[in-house]
Parts: C-alpha cells; structure tokens; sequence
C-alpha cells in the first residue's frame, strides 16, 4: 500500500502538469478548431519552436528544429487559406493570424518543460515524448507526400 501512495504521490504532479498543459492548449486552439487539422499543426510548430529554444542555439538539433517549425508553421499557413480563401489575404495576413496562437503554446510547452525539469532531472517527460513522436509521425508523412 505504501508503495503504491508513493507511486502515487511521484506521479500526480505529472498529470497534473499534463492536464494543465493539455487544457491551455485546447483552449489556445479553440478559436482555429473550425479548419480540420489546424490545431494539430500549429501545436507542432509550437511544439518545435520550444524544442530548439529549450536546446539551445549551441546544439546541434537546433536547425533541425527549426526547419521543422518551418515547414509545419507553412502547412498551417496552407491549411488556413484553404480553408478561409479570404480573397486578398497575404502570407502575411495568414501569419498575422496564426503567430499568436503559436507563440502562446510555445509558452505553454515551455512552461510545462519548466514545471517538469523542477521536479526531475530532464524537462521531458511522456506528454513531451508522445508529443514529439506524433509530430515527428505528422511531419515524416508530410515530407514523404511531397517527395
């Protein structure tokens, strides 16, 4: 029984973080839910972008997170217009719009990276890890398509 609560007491901080960033993200999204598949590809793009700045200018998987921000925050951009088709809107105008969503989920993978290396040796934990195996999955699929 012990073991367990303490099982327990290790891991409800986890999922506590977990839940939080789960909810700041479906919120920061919410607006965008209208156009299928936007979400998922702005929180890679968030998702990359906290990635390299937690690593760092100094490693080596910096520009490769940042072309992968790159090229998911595009397929948004593409995603949206398709979706939108307002007449006259510049990539610019996209961006305008997708920017502040993304730069809001960077701050929350970020806080919850934050939140985890403060009570562990390592800023990822299972909800970083799967998300950056379901965005790595999005862009590999991506990049096959349009080879």
């Amino acid at each position: 029984m012990r073991r367990v609560l303490c099982v327990a007491l290790i891991c409800a901080p986890s999922l506590a973080h977990a839940q939080d960033l789960n909810a700041a993200l479906a919120d920061t999204f919410a607006p965008l839910n209208h156009v299928e598949n936007l979400a998922n590809t702005l929180s890679c793009t968030a998702l990359y972008r906290s990635l390299s700045l937690m690593f760092g200018t100094e490693s080596d998987l910096e520009e490769g997170l940042r072309n992968r921000e790159g090229f998911m925050a595009t397929v948004a951009g593409v995603l949206w217009t398709a979706q939108e088709a307002v007449v006259g809107q510049t990539p610019d105008d996209v961006f305008a719009i997708l920017l502040p969503p993304i730069d809001a989920a960077t701050d929350h993978y970020l806080a919850h990276m934050d939140a985890v290396l403060a009570q562990t040796d390592a800023p990822f934990d299972d909800v970083i890890l799967s998300q950056v195996d379901f965005c790595d999955a999005i862009f590999e699929a991506l990049q096959t398509a349009s080879e």
